[in-house]
């Protein structure tokens, strides 16, 4: 028994022994392909690395090159609103109002303005309304049934404008009328920036009228004739009621103060002369010096004051003259003289235009004159310039010790010269006009007429022309309460 056990034990000792053996020739068998696998391993390890690297990378250009094309894409932006920005500036250089070349062409395009939509407007009228129901007698219904006739709808006799459109020429004296509450005084109240429009625009020139700066419009270009503006002040005297509210009235005369006196005495003559004023300031005490006053020879009429507005008007040299009912206090003759004034001055301007281009044509004829005479000039020697200039400043020495009393004549002569030319300039620079008139006589002076009628133009034509049509302006004249 023990011996077959241990016989057992010895085969089986074998056995494992075999088994073992086939088992490391299988292992070593199996190590290469493992190895095998392994490297496979690595190698689908560093490949995928390599791709996400790679994929990472191309990402990395991709994101810089969206970047890139954002940056390029911001920067041409910035360049085209620099090159926006630029156009802009030219043109508004382009359009800058300058007094230089004001040719006087005034439209208005589809303007728009009512009282009632205005707030500072709003408040007048209530207190208008308060008044009118505080008024004795008057029970408070029918006191706003009387002030609320006035303002009906859309400003109908309130003086609104309501998409209005027209133009004022170069050169041309339009004359505008219409019932009360049409929008004429409006009109005035809109030129002269005292109310912005609603809606719509002005242009001066092309430029709109809110760009350009309220000082130099109301200062240089425009001169404004109506009853606020004929006031006179007491304690002052004619020459300085007209020169009032007037600033370097005239070119600046070259001297000392007397001069430049003299300068303002010769412009507001001139002034009162062409208002037809001269008539009864020449009678006075001392002329254009005596103070005004409400007693004695200096207590002007109602229509001497008118005139006397519109000498103011013309002392000013207005390039754009508004004229508010300017001769509704005048008698027959001196409307007469006014309107005879008032045409002349514009005449004078128009054939002032149209001499413009002949003068501009031999301007360049004289310089290519210049200029084909300087290339065909030879040059000159230097002793002979030198001896030229000796001679030059012999005679400004000469000048200099001549008789005080000849320089006097000839600063004299300047000053009647300069003088000369202001009067010419008071005359000649109007530009163009607009007249709101009611009088036919008024009417018949201007170059073209419009009609509004509750704050629209309804007519246009010259007088006589509407006055056939049997419109609103015949019935306005024929005294038609409902035109």
């Amino acid at each position: 028994m023990v011996a077959a056990g241990f016989s057992g034990l010895a085969s089986l000792s074998t056995e494992w022994a075999k088994g073992r053996a086939a088992a490391k020739r299988m292992f070593a068998a199996i190590q290469p392909s493992l190895q095998q696998q392994q490297q496979q391993q690595q190698q689908q390890q560093q490949e995928q690395e390599q791709q996400q690297e790679e994929q990472e990378a191309e990402e990395a250009e991709q994101q810089q090159e969206q970047g890139q094309k954002q940056q390029q894409k911001q920067q041409d932006q910035l360049q085209q609103q620099d090159q926006q920005q630029q156009q802009q500036q030219q043109q508004q250089q382009q359009q800058q109002f300058t007094l230089e070349g004001l040719k006087g062409e005034i439209e208005f395009h589809n303007v728009t303005y009512f009282y009632d939509q205005d707030k500072s407007s709003s408040s007048i009228s209530s207190s208008i309304n308060s008044s009118c129901s505080s008024s004795s007698g008057i029970s408070s219904s029918s006191s706003s049934e009387g002030c609320s006739s006035n303002s009906s709808k859309k400003g109908e006799g309130a003086g609104g404008v309501d998409n209005l459109s027209f133009r004022i020429l170069p050169g041309e004296l339009l004359g505008v009328a219409g019932p009360s509450g049409a929008g004429k005084t409006t009109i005035i109240k809109l030129l002269t920036k005292e109310i912005k429009p609603q809606k719509g625009y002005i242009t001066v020139d092309g430029i709109d009228l809110q760009r350009i700066p309220t000082g130099l419009w109301l200062r240089h270009v425009l001169g404004v004739v109506s009853e606020s503006s004929s006031k006179l002040f007491g304690g002052l005297t004619v020459k300085e009621n007209i020169a009032y509210g007037a600033w370097s009235p005239a070119a600046a005369a070259a001297g000392a103060a007397g001069a430049a006196a003299s300068a303002t005495t010769a412009a507001a003559a001139a002034a009162a002369a062409a208002a037809n004023c001269w008539g009864f300031i020449e009678p006075l005490p001392a002329g254009l010096e005596t103070p005004v006053s409400c007693q004695g020879d200096t207590c002007f009429s109602s229509g001497e004051q008118q005139r006397l507005g519109f000498a103011r008007a013309l002392f000013k040299q207005p390039l754009l003259l508004l004229l508010d009912e300017p001769s509704s206090s005048l008698d027959p003759t001196s409307e007469r003289i006014f309107t005879e004034t008032l045409t002349r001055i514009m005449q004078q301007q128009q054939q002032q235009q149209e001499l413009q281009p002949q003068k501009q044509q031999q301007q360049q004829q004289q310089q290519q004159q210049e200029v084909a005479g300087g290339v065909d000039t030879p040059l000159q020697d230097p002793a002979l310039q030198q001896q030229q200039q000796q001679q030059r400043e012999q005679e400004q020495a000469q000048q200099e010790l001549a008789d005080p009393q000849q320089q006097e004549q000839q600063q004299e002569q300047q000053q009647q010269q300069q003088q000369q030319q202001q009067q010419q300039q008071q005359q000649q620079r109007v530009l163009s006009a607009l007249l709101i008139a009611h009088s036919p006589a008024a009417l018949q002076c201007v170059s073209r007429l419009i009609v509004l009628r509750r704050g629209r133009v309804v007519e246009v034509g010259n007088y006589q022309q509407l006055l056939q049509q049997k419109g609103t302006l015949h019935a306005l004249l024929a005294g038609d309460p409902k035109p």
